[in-house]
C-alpha cells in the first residue's frame, strides 16, 4: 500500500490507495485543497501496474500526469471490453447455430438495454458504444431494416469470414 504523506509541499500530488473487496480505489489529493480529487476503481493487476509506474517515474513525471493517463487507459480498456464481449457473443451464436434464425436477428432495444447496463457498470459513453456496435454489425454482414432491428443479410452463413472475425476479436485485449 502506498502511504499518504501528510508533510508535503502545497499543491504537490499525493496518492492514497484504499482496498475495497477485489478492487482498489486511487485517490489523488492536491494539497492544501482536500476537495480536489480524482477517483478510479481498478483491478488488482491494473493497480500493481500503476504502482510500478509511480515508483519507476516518481521523480521524472508528475503523479497527476501518470494518473490521468492511467484513467484514460482504463476508459479505453472498458470500451474495448464491452465491444469485444458483444462481438464475440454475436459471432459465436451465429457460428454455433448457423441454421437458427433467432441468432441472425438482433433486436435494437435488447441491444441498447444490454449496452446501457454494461456502459453504466463500467462508466463508458453509451451513445458512442451503441454507434460502435452498429458499425460492427454492418461489418459482420447485418443490415438494419425499417423496424430498426438488425438482420443477417446472407441466407447462407459465411463461416470462414465470420470465423476470421471471431479470431480477430479473441485477440483484441489490452495487455500491460
Amino acid at each position: 500500500m502506498y502511504k499518504m504523506n501528510t508533510k508535503c509541499k502545497p499543491f504537490s500530488y499525493v496518492i492514497k490507495v484504499q482496498a475495497h473487496t477485489n478492487t482498489f480505489e486511487i485517490i489523488l489529493f492536491k494539497y492544501p485543497f482536500y476537495n480536489t480529487q480524482i477517483t478510479s476503481s481498478t483491478t488488482l493487476q491494473q493497480q500493481l501496474h500503476l504502482m510500478e509506474l509511480i515508483k519507476k517515474f516518481d521523480n521524472k513525471i508528475s503523479k497527476g500526469i501518470i494518473l490521468k493517463n492511467m484513467e484514460k487507459l482504463l476508459k479505453e480498456e472498458n470500451e474495448l471490453k464491452i465491444k469485444r464481449e458483444m462481438c464475440l457473443h454475436i459471432l459465436w451464436n451465429i457460428l454455433k447455430y448457423p441454421k437458427h434464425i433467432k441468432y441472425r436477428q438482433i433486436n435494437k432495444q435488447a441491444l441498447y438495454n444490454y449496452l446501457f447496463q454494461k456502459c453504466h457498470q463500467l462508466n463508458v459513453n453509451l451513445k458512442q458504444a451503441f454507434e460502435d456496435m452498429e458499425k460492427q454489425l454492418q461489418y459482420f454482414g447485418f443490415i438494419k431494416e425499417n423496424d430498426d432491428n438488425w438482420y443477417y443479410r446472407y441466407n447462407h452463413i459465411q463461416i470462414s469470414y465470420l470465423w476470421g472475425l471471431y479470431k480477430y476479436w479473441i485477440y483484441q485485449q489490452i495487455t500491460y
